[in-house]
């Protein structure tokens, strides 16, 4: 796999023949083509090539089945003649394993597999190509892989990062990453693991959520971790709260997504319901109070909303996000900004899958 690929495992019955063309695939087209004029491209497929991670062999039918970063798969014979490759060797990249025996099943699938597979390639530096922008609209849908995959940025014309959702139902896990790019196979940012695992937290047993936010050049030095809890009720009030705890500058703060249909939801969404992220550390005199007089911007026991996710009526995108007060003017820090739009996301997300169960 990739590095946070979203892809999935499954064997080919033997009686299969058809066997799409690998460096078809790796170089866009989706039609057959002459040997000679695909190997015109294979320089450039190369590349592209490398990013196989894992094969195995179908010894009894001699096919062989590497993962391709897009989530999907590929099939070749075990051999092909020179004068196919006209010379070329990096066709010999599209499987190096040796074959299993003949009656060996594909291998196992085991959640912390899963887990080292996003993390390992993630975990190397990388060099971050921009920020996020203050406000981002999420573009895309559910695929019928089970998983769902966004497209983030300011407009449809301005998509820059994107998001996949995965649920594994036997497992108990769920998983999201956001990426630097629109491909599965760009640079994973940051990962969230939803376990439904609990944890002495605040007095009380409370469901944890793992966040790993991967080291990147002009980003984070090292990876960090973060830990967010879903509350099982809280002194405000509110219901289904989650609390995201984070170190910034040096001090462990709390912040906490609350729903709201208030003005900060309004300003971004119109009438609509979504979620307020409430930076727990601040509280201003005066500020708190009523909807109706209270200054937006702030809740009603005078604490900052820092950033806010909306459902929206749009056909053309799913959801709206934006940083807002402190978290809008960079003060908070780039980690902060990553796992406040990663668990944001999650909340947006985790409503929308429990309304269609």
């Amino acid at each position: 796999m990739t590095n946070g690929g979203c892809a999935t495992f499954f064997p080919l019955p033997r009686r299969l023949q058809y066997t799409p063309d690998p460096l078809a695939w790796a170089t866009g087209s989706e039609n057959p083509v002459k040997p000679a004029k695909r190997l015109s491209s294979l320089s450039s497929a190369a590349t592209t090539l490398r990013q196989v991670s894992r094969t195995w062999h179908y010894a009894r039918g001699g096919l062989t089945h590497p993962t391709t970063p897009d989530g999907g798969c590929f099939w070749r014979r075990e051999s092909v003649s020179a004068a196919e490759t006209d010379g070329y060797e990096a066709i010999q990249l599209l499987s190096r394993s040796p074959p299993l025996a003949a009656d060996d099943p594909p291998p196992p699938y085991s959640k912390e597999e899963e887990t080292r597979a996003l993390s390992s390639d993630a975990s190397a530096r990388v060099s971050w190509a921009s920020s996020f922008p203050q406000h981002l609209n999420g573009y895309g849908g559910k695929k019928p892989t089970g998983r769902s995959y966004y497209d983030l940025g300011a407009s449809r014309n301005e998509k820059r990062f994107s998001v996949c959702t995965k649920c594994f139902l036997t497992e108990r896990t769920e998983g999201l990453h956001i990426h630097d790019g629109l491909n599965p196979e760009d640079y994973v940012l940051a990962t969230m693991v939803r376990s439904f695992e609990e944890r002495l937290y605040d007095g009380k047993e409370q469901e944890v959520f793992n966040f790993t936010l991967h080291a990147v050049d002009g980003l984070r030095d090292a990876e960090e971790q973060v830990e967010m809890y879903r509350l099982r009720d809280t002194k405000w009030g509110h219901r289904d709260t989650l609390e995201l705890v984070m170190d910034i500058v040096g001090r462990s703060e709390k912040f906490q997504w609350r729903p709201s249909t208030g003005k900060e939801v309004k300003g971004l969404a119109g009438h609509s319901r979504g979620w307020k992220l409430v930076r727990m550390a601040s509280q201003e005199d005066g500020l708190g109070g009523k909807r109706r007089i209270r200054e937006e911007g702030f809740t009603s026991d005078g604490r900052e909303v820092v950033a806010v996710i909306a459902h929206t009526f749009s056909l053309r995108k799913d959801f709206a996000f934006a940083f807002l007060g402190s978290g809008r003017s960079g003060a908070l820090g780039t980690a902060w900004e990553t796992a406040a739009l990663l668990s944001g996301i999650w909340r947006w997300w985790n409503s929308i899958n429990e309304s269609a169960d």
